[in-house]
């Protein structure tokens, strides 16, 4: 799972086995910032049935998801820090 410095809330979303078609996916670079370790190494493309959609505006998403579904969103799990 990726995470991004700036996120402050993401939505998470379960995809039933089955209900989805994936891309391709291609293998992506990692750089490690630890001492003893090698600078880079490559990752396989793995395919998740769990997306995380990271943002820095939880409000904004929460309005996004209130007007495309047209339902209050869901509660939020924690609190912001």
């Amino acid at each position: 799972m990726l995470t991004a410095p700036f996120m402050r809330a993401a939505l998470v979303i379960e995809i039933e086995a089955g209900w989805a078609a994936f891309p391709g996916t291609k293998p992506a670079w990692f750089f490690g910032n630890g001492t003893g370790r090698r600078s880079r190494t490559l990752l396989p493309g793995e395919e998740s049935l769990t997306w995380v959609v990271p943002t820095r505006h939880p409000q904004r998403l929460r309005v996004a998801i209130e007007a495309a579904t047209g339902r209050p969103a869901p509660a939020q799990d924690r609190e912001p820090r």
